[in-house]
């Protein structure tokens, strides 16, 4: 079957069976690869076309009001669908709509084969970064002119189509040979094609240049030449260097990028180490790359660059290293080192193709997408390609370092760490750099200098890496998993054990928290553990309940550590699983135990199971530990960041990173016209928010949040310290946009992550996101050049805050303030990052409404505001600020 019948509907809403109806049908037919034949009407329903579908599609009751009806149009349409694929972006929406319609109106459903281009474009395109058509078809430069409507999304689905068709064509023979039987499982009825495909292939001779097999895969070929670090061009002194790169006219520096420039080179020269506060704009990135250049050029040492984002890495290597080498002869390379969990180990990958449950659509999805990924990918890296949320869950399962060394390409790190081997610069993330040195692992190449990008985050890593967290569901998880391989009651008992657990601890967490206990950014109770609420938890039959899940799961170590398996894959699920086990049974008593310091807190999900907890163990203080196990004594370091400094002093950072009060500290100003290009804005009418009823409040936030996007026909963040008040305001933004004229985001409330949250926003004309604390820094919006950020309430932790509620303990043992020497600081820290949001490029302007009144009312007030750039500060009535901002951003 050589024919393809692409379709799109247009319709009232998603529902037919509660009276939703089409309102467009476009049709366009391909054969032979080749469009061949097209069709499109509007119809005419039977009900209101509601107004945000009109805003949508642009299809009003007006246009549809001389269209014919679905019943008209039928008899039409259905020769079309005969002797072909029903093909569809979403397929299983059109082709239900269309048989509701269908059956709707006397008629029989149609019954053909049928093919998702979103499932498709998922396995065969998989390092898209998204597959909504609109996406999709821009990844392939395929012009879309006019989205959400239905001829135009048939037409170029039908494009899109020819360019999945192609690409299956392409695939080597093993792989489709892999593909074919996790297709079974696909919704898309896509198995025939592969096997038309597989027949024309098996006695062709098949020769692609750029693949080989390795491990029993078609992958891509890497060549791994080692690069010489030969130098071609020799400087007298880093004054020759710098000056030779300003010479080349590649990029003007400023002179704060100088000047960091040669701090840096100082300090590496003295072997010392620096702290540089450089605000946004200065180009630091450049300014630390020029003497790491220059000093593994000059020194034969290697430079490691720690970055907490991977969005600066790829900003590292696909731009300011090309800058760089663009002027000099050096002989040096960069590369990216991620931790062995990010990248695909083949042998791991083999085994688990040939043991998987091949009835789970999510696994043969996740496989297809791998193996088309293989036959593209020169890194292994998981980062390259997005998996459904199985492929998550089975990636620990296909990745790690190798077992041994041999001439098969087992596991794309060990290519990774011989490409960092030979390299000069090996740029790191925070997390893997930490936890190399905390468990003396031997995976990133010795190195003699180490610069540390956006280290005001570094101190937080350290305690996400030294605590830790469990629940429920990683234990079901486990013991899933361990029942796999092997035959034991004991597994259980152990989940009988665990689930009686947690539902005690979760009753238990229901009846020790108060309405003060703080909520988690998804929503969910957080209760702070201290001796009391430990002693309370553990006086009950908890206790009990706890030793007997640890006897449970060591009794199943034990078991497991006996059990010996021939069958290799076993044998590393064995390793895996008591890895696990340990990990846990270690944990638990560490949680238990009041002995440890450290701070405790139990969520618990009120909207989920019953047993839906997290316990949460993690270190007041990680300053010793950095120093012991962190900092090399003798080689240079670089911290960096546009936001370290509180209330214009080191000392806060020097602190928590546990550095001498001596260390060197330069701050570098933001080369922006903050006074020309910002407002500050703080309503003088917005009640007090210590003084106000959470609802009364809420209810003016949302109200003031879409007169502002109204008026000033701007996009809005708003960021929030509460999930509560967030959920709030984005009911009652809801309820008073009910035409859905503005498009309403809000972390924790709409699935997907921040990243997700973030581009749909940026995608949209005119939208409101709502955000809670991860919100407020590493955010940047693209394509905006007027940005509008409305603060609710000054970011200080809430009191009742888990790890400030064992802080403040902490501090007051030391007969320290823990607001003025703790609390203050991360507060007016958070103000700056959400300031620095505002203002990317000389172009952009920004607004920043804050309406939290202590701002101006309370002594320590000042010191946010002292703490940003000079700018203007409007204290005014709500609607004043709409006019003042309206005639700024018209100039």
């Amino acid at each position: 079957m050589n024919r393809f019948v692409v379709v799109d509907l247009e319709t009232t809403g998603h529902s037919p069976k509660k009276g939703d109806e089409i309102i467009e049908i476009g049709l366009v037919v391909v054969e032979n690869n080749q469009i061949v034949d097209e069709f499109s009407t509007k119809v005419k329903p039977n009900r209101e076309i509601p107004p945000f579908i009109s805003h949508l599609t642009g299809i009003t009751n007006e246009d549809v009001a001389d269209s014919p009806s679905i019943n008209d149009i039928i008899p039409i349409l259905l020769p079309y669908l005969e002797d072909g694929y029903f093909v569809a972006h979403q397929v299983q929406f059109d082709y239900d709509f269309l048989n509701e319609s269908l059956l709707g109106n006397g008629y029989g459903p149609i019954e053909c084969p049928v093919l998702d281009t979103v499932e498709l474009s998922r396995v065969l395109f998989p390092t898209a970064d998204s597959f909504k058509l609109e996406d999709i078809t821009e990844h392939l430069n395929i012009e879309h002119f006019s989205p959400h409507r239905a001829l135009s999304d048939a037409y170029v689905t039908a494009l899109l189509l020819l360019k999945i068709l192609n690409k299956i064509d392409q695939l080597p023979y093993k792989t489709l040979l892999q593909m074919k039987p996790l297709t079974l499982t696909f919704k898309g009825d896509v198995e025939q094609i592969i096997e038309d495909i597989l027949r024309e292939k098996q006695y062709q001779h098949e020769h692609q240049y750029d693949l080989v097999e390795q491990n029993g895969f078609a992958v891509k070929s890497i060549h791994t030449n080692k690069q010489s670090k030969v130098t071609q061009q020799n400087y007298n002194d880093f004054d020759e260097f710098l000056n030779n790169y300003i010479n080349s006219n590649i990029l003007t520096l400023r002179e704060s990028q100088i000047e960091m420039a040669k701090q840096i080179h100082l300090t590496i020269k003295n072997q010392s180490r620096v702290v540089i506060e450089a605000g946004t704009g200065i180009g630091k990135t450049i300014s630390y790359l020029l003497p790491a250049l220059y000093y593994a050029n000059h020194s034969n040492q290697r430079v490691v660059i720690s970055t907490s984002t991977i969005q600066l890495q790829q900003q590292m290597i696909n731009r300011d290293w090309p800058l760089l080498l663009s002027f000099t002869k050096l002989g040096q390379s960069m590369t990216i080192l991620k931790s062995p969990t990010h990248y695909i180990n083949l042998k791991k990958f083999k085994h688990f193709l040939n043991s998987h449950d091949s009835t789970n659509y999510d696994v043969a999805l996740s496989l297809s997408i791998i193996l088309v990924w293989l036959t593209e990918t020169e890194t292994g890296d998981r980062d390259e390609i997005q998996l459904p949320s199985k492929g998550d869950e089975i990636w620990p399962f296909i990745s790690g370092e190798s077992s041994k060394s041999d001439d098969q390409r087992e596991s794309y790190f060990q290519l990774a760490k011989m490409q960092a081997e030979n390299s000069s610069i090996i740029i790191v993330n925070h997390a893997f750099l930490i936890s190399e040195h905390l468990y003396d692992k031997s995976r990133i190449p010795n190195y003699e200098c180490l610069i540390i990008d956006e280290a005001h985050r570094f101190e937080e890593y350290v305690r996400n890496q030294v605590g830790t967290e469990l629940d429920y569901v990683s234990i079901a998880h486990l013991l899933n998993n361990l029942s796999s391989i092997i035959n034991s009651h004991l597994i259980e008992t152990t989940k009988f054990s665990a689930d009686q657990f947690f539902r005690a601890i979760y009753q238990a967490v229901l009846f020790l928290h108060s309405e003060k206990d703080s909520l988690s950014d998804t929503g969910k109770i957080q209760l702070s553990i201290d001796t009391y609420h430990l002693n309370a938890i553990k006086s009950g039959n908890i206790n009990q309940q706890l030793n007997d899940l640890i006897l449970s799961m060591e009794q199943l170590k034990r078991e497991l550590e006996y059990q010996s398996f021939n069958d290799e894959w076993k044998q590393i699920l064995k390793q895996k699983n008591l890895s696990e086990l340990t990990s846990i049974i270690t944990i638990l008593k560490q949680f238990f135990n009041e002995k440890h310091n450290e701070a405790r807190w139990i969520d618990i999900d009120q909207d989920g199971a019953k047993n839906a907890v997290q316990l949460n163990l993690e270190p007041i203080q990680v300053n010793e530990i950095i120093n012991r196990k962190i900092y090399k004594s003798d080689i240079p370091i670089i911290f960096t960041s546009a936001t370290i400094r509180t209330n214009h002093s080191f000392k806060s950072f020097l602190e928590e990173l546990g550095l001498n009060e001596d260390t060197g500290s330069i701050y570098l100003p933001s080369p922006y016209q903050y006074d020309q290009q910002v407002k500050v804005y703080v309503p003088n009418d917005f009640p007090d928010i210590k003084q106000s009823k959470q609802e009364d409040y809420a209810g003016q936030v949302a109200e003031y949040i879409v007169a502002l996007t109204e008026e000033l026909e701007e996009k809005t963040i708003v960021l929030f310290t509460s999930f509560e008040m967030l959920r709030t305001v984005y009911n009652t933004i809801r309820q008073i946009n009910y035409n859905q004229e503005i498009n309403i985001l809000a972390q924790g409330i709409q699935t997907g992550s921040r990243e997700k949250l973030k581009k749909m926003f940026e995608k949209s004309n005119q939208s409101i996101l709502l955000g809670t604390s991860s919100f407020w820094e590493g955010i940047d919006i693209q394509g905006q050049s007027v940005k509008m950020i409305v603060m609710v309430r000054l970011p200080f932790d809430t009191p009742n805050h888990p790890m400030f509620h064992a802080k403040s303990k902490q501090l007051e043992s030391k007969k320290q303030n823990a607001f003025y020497h703790w609390m203050l600081p991360q507060a007016i820290l958070r103000f700056r990052q959400a300031f620095g949001r505002l203002i990317r490029s000389e172009n952009d302007r920004g607004l920043f409404v804050i309406l939290d009144q202590r701002i101006m009312t309370k002594n320590y007030g000042k010191q946010f505001l002292k703490s940003i750039p000079d700018v203007p500060i409007i204290h005014d009535r709500r609607h004043k600020i709409i006019e003042d901002a309206k005639n700024w951003l018209s100039y």
